[in-house]
C-alpha cells in the first residue's frame, strides 16, 4: 500500500507540474506574435530561404513565432499580401511590380504591397537532358515545355519568355518536382525554373542523368521591350554537375513583401533581425550572401517605412522610382 500510495502522490505532483508547465507555455505562446512567410512550391529555393528566415526571426525576436507556408508562387503570394492573408511573402520582382500596377494577371492594383528587402537574384534555367535535340531557344518550337505551376512567378516569367521569342510550344503547367519527374520519364521535352543557384531539384536531376542549360540571355532585349524588369546574367560553370561552361541567362530580383498596413515598429524589428543575422541565413543557402544593405536599390514598389528606418540608420536612403 505504501508503494501504491507513494506512486499516487508522485503522479499527482507530476500531474500538477504538467498542468503548471502547460499553462505557462500557453501564456508564453499567447504573448508571442505570429509571423508567417509564404514561400513557393516544394523543391525550390524559396522554401529553404523562408525556413531560414523564420528560424532567425523566432530566435532573435522573443515576442515572435515565425512560420513558413508553401504556396503556388509569386502571383498568389502578392495577392495574399494585398488581402492580408499572410504577414510576409517572397515574390519575384517582375510579378510583384505587375501586381502593384494592376496588370492583366491581377484583378486590381495591389497597392497594399510594400517591399521589406531585396533578397537575391532569381535566374532562369532552361533545362534539357544532355542528349536532347534542343540546342537553342528556337528549337523549343513544337516541344512540350514545363512552364511552372499556374499562379507562380515561374509561369509569369516563362509566359514573358515565350511571347518575347514568339515560340509555339505546348505549355505544361507543372511544379518543379513534377517537371523534373516528367522530363526524366519522357512526359515533357524541357522545363523552365526560375530560382536561386543552385536549385536543389536541378542538382538532384543532374546527379541522375547529364543535363544541359540552354542560353536564354539573348532573349533579354525582346523581354524588356515588351515587359521590362529583367537583366542578363550567367549561371557559372560548376554550379550543377556536368555544367562545364558559363551559361548566359535572364534574371530578375526576389523581394520580401509585406502589407503596407504592417506597423512601422514591426517592420523595423523584422528587417533589423534579418540583416543583422545575414551570415546565419547564408549558412542555409548561399544565395543569401546577397542580403546586404548596399543591394537595396530604388524600386517602383515603395519600401515599407519600417524597413526604410533601418536602412536610414545604415546611412542608406532608398526611395521609390
Amino acid at each position: 500500500m505504501k508503494i501504491i500510495k507513494y506512486s499516487l502522490i508522485v503522479l499527482l505532483v507530476v500531474g500538477g507540474l504538467g498542468v503548471t508547465f502547460y499553462f505557462n507555455q500557453s501564456e508564453n505562446q499567447k504573448a508571442r506574435e505570429s509571423f508567417n512567410i509564404l514561400s513557393g512550391p516544394r523543391g525550390g529555393v524559396y522554401q529553404v530561404v523562408a525556413v531560414a528566415m523564420t528560424e532567425v526571426i523566432s530566435a532573435k525576436l522573443p515576442n515572435t513565432i515565425a512560420t513558413m507556408s508553401p504556396s503556388f508562387g509569386s502571383i498568389d503570394n502578392v495577392k495574399a499580401i494585398d488581402k492580408k492573408r499572410s504577414q510576409a511573402a517572397i515574390a519575384m520582382l517582375d510579378a510583384a511590380t505587375a501586381g502593384y500596377r494592376g496588370s492583366v494577371d491581377y484583378n486590381r492594383e495591389s497597392q497594399d504591397v510594400r517591399v521589406m528587402a531585396k533578397l537575391y537574384k532569381n535566374r532562369m534555367h532552361l533545362v534539357v537532358f544532355e542528349n536532347s535535340d534542343i540546342k537553342t531557344v528556337a528549337d523549343l518550337n513544337g516541344k512540350r515545355l514545363g512552364t511552372g505551376p499556374t499562379g507562380s512567378g515561374i509561369a509569369f516569367m516563362t509566359d514573358h519568355f515565350i511571347k518575347a521569342n514568339k515560340l509555339d510550344v505546348i505549355s505544361v503547367p507543372l511544379t518543379l518536382t513534377e517537371s523534373s519527374y516528367q522530363l526524366e520519364n519522357g512526359g515533357i521535352d524541357a522545363f523552365i525554373v526560375v530560382g536561386g543557384v543552385p536549385t536543389r531539384e536541378v542538382t538532384n536531376l543532374a546527379t541522375k542523368r547529364p543535363i544541359r542549360l540552354i542560353n536564354t540571355g539573348d532573349s533579354l532585349d525582346a523581354m524588356n521591350k515588351l515587359f521590362g524588369g529583367y537583366n542578363k546574367s550567367v549561371i557559372k560553370a560548376g554550379s550543377y554537375p556536368g555544367i562545364t561552361e558559363d551559361v548566359s541567362i535572364v534574371e530578375t530580383d526576389n523581394v520580401l513583401i509585406v502589407p503596407a498596413s504592417m506597423s512601422n515598429k514591426r517592420a523595423y524589428e523584422i528587417t533589423k533581425a534579418l540583416f543583422e543575422n545575414q551570415k546565419e541565413l547564408e549558412k542555409r543557402h548561399v544565395v543569401m550572401k546577397n542580403l546586404i544593405v548596399e543591394n537595396q536599390t530604388p524600386l517602383e514598389i515603395p519600401y515599407h517605412p519600417g524597413a526604410q528606418k533601418y536602412f536610414n540608420e545604415q546611412r542608406l536612403r532608398v526611395v521609390s522610382k
